[in-house]
């Protein structure tokens, strides 16, 4: 059994207002059915995000029934998962899902449907094939992702689309965390973490197969589709990342004049593949950078994108706002100190936060002291 996964589409995503990207984005898709076609697949599982948009627009639309037309003629069954991008409960025109409504008949299944409901239809359509235990489920909010898991069966397929950590440690918030799918299928596919990347976890093979196309300058600009070879019982599962051609794109972050002035010839050199060019640039060279892009447009490069940065990073940012609202308390903190020997002490707390012991022990000291006084005061009766 030979499974192709894919994930995050984002069609319609006109990215930087670029209309090519668009069509960039909507590319890819004849390429995975051709993917799936050759290599004699036995489904296509598209793990979520298809859309942008919970409304995509006609072109985008237009692509995907293709993309499922030709899976159709094929006679591949297509598993298609809603994810937090494209969640929309039913179209305004067929009262479907959109997936649906923009779908070919090939087997159609979605996420909302149960394992026994996905191996209903596929044993419908296809009595000639056996398929393995399949369950999956479209996005859905952090707090239901470990019940709804507990709930169902062990299986052989499990595909899912929600955030997790295991992918993408620097994330506020994980949905999903990876010692829940610890025995719960063979073969795990996960989209939304937008990396390509493959674990094991205690006998379960978990795959992100990543986005189809660029969509954020900070991913790899290398993207693929994932195929799974499930053999008989006992027999090693295979995964193949199978590459997808996408537009080529430049990338880089400069600090100087020197710096933006080496890339230049980079980028000139790709200008006949009409490149996509991404660059981020220290806010202290944003004159010369206007220059460097009046430049590239006289020469023809189309998609330029470029954006200021400041030197200092978010953290240094905060940890100095942090530092100058504690010597500003702490300057308080010694004028109210004063004439006690602390004032230093106090002045040089958020360097040294070991001190506070020092100053609370002297001030208990203090008022230990001020309270005998104040009793010595009270006559005898």
């Amino acid at each position: 059994m030979r499974i192709l996964i894919t994930s995050d589409w984002h069609l319609g995503l006109k990215q930087y207002g670029f209309p090519q990207r668009l069509r960039d984005f909507a590319d890819v898709l004849p390429q995975i059915a051709k993917i799936a076609v050759d290599h004699k697949v036995d489904l296509v599982v598209n793990c979520g995000d298809t859309f942008e948009s919970p409304e995509p627009d006609p072109y985008s639309t237009k692509c995907y029934r293709d993309f499922t037309h030709e899976l159709c003629l094929n006679r591949i069954p297509y598993l298609a998962l809603v994810g937090n991008h494209d969640l929309h409960e039913t179209s305004a025109f067929t009262g479907a899902h959109w997936v649906d409504s923009a779908s070919v008949d090939t087997a159609q299944l979605s996420g909302s449907m149960t394992p026994s409901q996905i191996a209903d239809l596929l044993q419908e359509k296809y009595p000639d094939r056996k398929y393995p235990r399949i369950a999956a489920a479209n996005w859905m909010p952090g707090d239901e992702v470990k019940p709804w898991l507990d709930a169902i069966e062990p299986v052989d397929l499990l595909f899912m689309h929600q955030s997790c950590s295991a992918f993408l440690p620097k994330i506020s918030h994980s949905e999903l965390e990876l010692e829940w799918l610890a025995g719960k299928a063979k073969v795990v596919g996960i989209g939304d973490t937008h990396v390509n990347h493959i674990l094991e976890l205690e006998g379960t093979t978990i795959i992100s197969p990543g986005p189809t196309e660029l969509n954020k300058a900070d991913e790899a600009l290398e993207k693929y589709v994932v195929l799974v070879d499930m053999g008989k019982k006992g027999t090693k599962t295979k995964i193949t990342n199978v590459p997808l051609k996408t537009r080529k794109a430049l990338v880089f972050s400069v600090a100087s004049e020197h710096e933006l002035a080496g890339i230049r010839p980079t980028i000139l050199a790709a200008i006949d593949q009409d490149p996509l060019v991404l660059i981020s640039y220290d806010r202290t060279i944003a004159r010369q950078a206007q220059n460097f892009r009046a430049d590239l447009t006289k020469q023809g490069i189309t998609m330029l994108r470029m954006t200021s940065v400041s030197s200092v990073s978010f953290d240094q940012s905060l940890g100095a706002s942090r530092e100058e609202a504690s010597a500003d308390m702490n300057e308080i903190l010694a004028e109210d100190l004063k004439g006690t020997g602390l004032e230093q002490v106090a002045q040089d707390l958020w360097r040294n936060p070991e001190n506070l012991s020092a100053i609370l022990q002297s001030l208990e000291g203090r008022l230990r002291d001020e309270q005998q006084a104040s009793r010595n005061l009270v006559p005898n009766s």
